[in-house]
């Protein structure tokens, strides 16, 4: 938001396919859960003589090539409910449906569950709060929440922006949704740690540079917060600039979160594939496929979803299904679909408006209503503009990128505008926002909405 002091703006520098990065990073998870599942409780040293080059059947729980995981059933529970929006309760009762009924499993089939995991959705069962459900002794430490969590990026980044580094709410967010299974602040940092990875790895030009950047991004955050502080410590060698040069024998790699979340992104920064990821992370040994999966979905967004073996997704089970609810948390968060009875306040790229003729609009009447349908179509139109950088190659790009950043600029002298009325007003609603290419939404959410305005996903409406 804007402060007393100039506000920190991120201009997106080129387009991110989140297509692609939602295809990317849950199937990527999911195929890396499916290679670690044969051998899950391997040890090392088998595994050194008989490693894992390709996806195998049976094994550890007798099941056929392609078959995931719990962390993959809960991936996709959580993937499903966030498609509708943020609901604690609706994710529960999603996870009940896999325990249960076995809804989300690769072949009806549950196997592999938690014992945090399984006494928090008995609690949940049994009539208590889906936030206080969690365990939160040290024992319940496992890596049943983290193992979970990746769709929540996609969540946040159509909220907050690629950037949601120093936002409370979105670290709030986090917290509870670990918090549905596993509420220990240790935990919590975990999935704060991982996130953050992700929503970096988005738009990675360089990725170690990008990972550890998300790294830091976390700990700076927790590092300002008193009831974090005492847990930071068991991170310290994640937060260690030199950390990815431990040798491999340093690594631990079973169900402690802390050391799932080491072994995934050492083997993250260890290698210059997807396929190289996973395989080093299932030929850690131990808890194979959870650290499989976690490395795989940071791995899955970095490289892409077509960086995935065509071999390994052939053999993957309801693969499809599993592209229907990536493609339906696409659709809700980030494509353009509008209930039948709105008014679209948009600009068409096509239209030959400028920058300069929003400006006069606003000099001839000043009103409050005017501000905020002025900012809708300027919104909608940076995002059109947005959409339209997807499909464009050189040169046509550049000279679209120098438009795009030309709206840009009116857009942020809008929200200036609306976040100074709303400054005024003392509302308290501005106060933990900062302006990002998505996170604007929020800042001037309160003034859009008591001039008729609504959200259609990401869009003003009215």
């Amino acid at each position: 938001m804007a402060t007393e002091k100039e506000a920190d703006v991120s201009i997106p520098q080129k387009s991110i396919n989140l297509k692609n990065k939602i295809l990317g990073g849950i199937i990527g998870l999911c195929v890396a859960d499916a290679l670690g599942v044969p051998v899950e409780f391997t040890n090392r040293e088998s595994l050194k003589g008989n490693p894992v080059t390709d996806m195998r059947g049976y094994g550890t729980y007798n099941q056929p090539p392609g078959t995931w995981s719990d962390d993959t059933s809960m991936t996709l529970c959580l993937l499903d409910s966030l498609k509708n929006g943020l609901d604690y309760a609706d994710i529960m009762r999603k996870f009940l449906l896999w325990i249960k009924k076995a809804e989300y499993s690769p072949h009806g089939k549950v196997f592999d569950v938690g014992i945090t995991t399984r006494s928090a959705l008995a609690r949940f069962a049994s009539g208590t709060e889906p936030l206080e459900c969690g365990g939160i002794s040290e024992r319940d430490n496992g890596n049943g929440s983290l193992m979970r969590i990746l769709p929540l990026a996609f969540y946040l980044c159509s909220s907050y922006g690629n950037n949601f580094a120093d936002n409370d709410e979105a670290f709030r967010i986090i917290h509870d949704v670990s918090s549905l299974t596993h509420a220990h602040k240790r935990s919590h940092i975990a999935c704060g740690i991982y996130l953050s990875v992700a929503v970096s790895l988005f738009d990675a030009a360089d990725l170690k540079s990008e990972a550890y950047s998300g790294i830091r991004d976390a700990k700076k955050w927790y590092g300002c917060k008193d009831e974090y502080i005492d847990e930071l410590k068991h991170y310290n060698r994640i937060f260690d600039d030199d950390f990815m040069d431990l040798p491999k024998e340093a690594i631990k790699s079973g169900g402690y979160v802390v050391d799932t979340l080491e072994s995934a992104l050492w083997c993250l920064l260890n290698t210059d594939s997807y396929e190289s990821c996973v395989l080093k992370a299932v030929n850690l040994g131990g808890d194979t496929d959870t650290v499989a999966a976690v490395a795989g979905g940071l791995a899955g967004i970095c490289y892409g979803y077509e960086a995935i073996p065509q071999k390994w997704l052939g053999q993957i089970a309801r693969l499809e299904y599993i592209k229907e609810l990536c493609g339906k948390l696409y659709e809700h968060y980030f494509t353009m679909e509008f209930p039948d009875d709105a008014v679209i306040m948009a600009i068409e790229p096509s239209r030959d408006f400028t920058p300069s003729d929003i400006r006069k609009r606003l000099e001839n009447n000043n009103t409050e209503l005017e501000l905020a349908t002025v900012h809708a179509e300027v919104n909608n139109k940076t995002g059109w503009l947005m959409h339209e950088l997807d499909e464009l190659e050189e040169p046509e790009l550049s000279k679209s990128k120098a438009i795009f950043d030309e709206w840009w600029g009116l857009y942020k002298e809008l929200v200036g505008r609306i976040t100074d009325i709303l400054k005024k007003e003392n509302d308290s609603r501005i106060a933990n926002h900062k302006i990002t290419d998505r996170g604007l939404y929020y800042v001037v959410k309160p003034l859009m909405e008591r001039n008729g305005f609504r959200d259609g996903a990401g869009w003003w409406v009215k």
